[in-house]
């Protein structure tokens, strides 16, 4: 099981929450985790990933603008 990460964070709390996140995933024997930033997600990860965790701080109620860039885009990565 390959169980993707992706996160934004602008401070560096987001990425520990990421971190801590696949470290709880990888106990598990079967799980692989991989972890990226939006900017650097590729095609072949979300075709290779079997879950998707998501991870972005809040700003005004709404999450950063790189991760909602990232989920209105990965269409375009992932089928095209």
């Amino acid at each position: 099981i390959t169980v993707l990460v992706v996160y934004y964070s602008e401070t560096g709390n987001t990425e520990k929450l990421a971190q801590a996140v696949a470290t709880g995933a990888q106990k598990i024997s079967s799980v692989t985790t991989i972890i990226k930033t939006p900017d650097n997600v590729t095609r072949e990860d979300l075709k290779s990933a079997d879950a998707l965790i998501l991870g972005s701080p809040t700003y005004w109620g709404d999450m950063a603008a790189q991760m909602k860039k990232f989920i209105d885009d990965w269409w375009f990565i992932f089928v095209l």
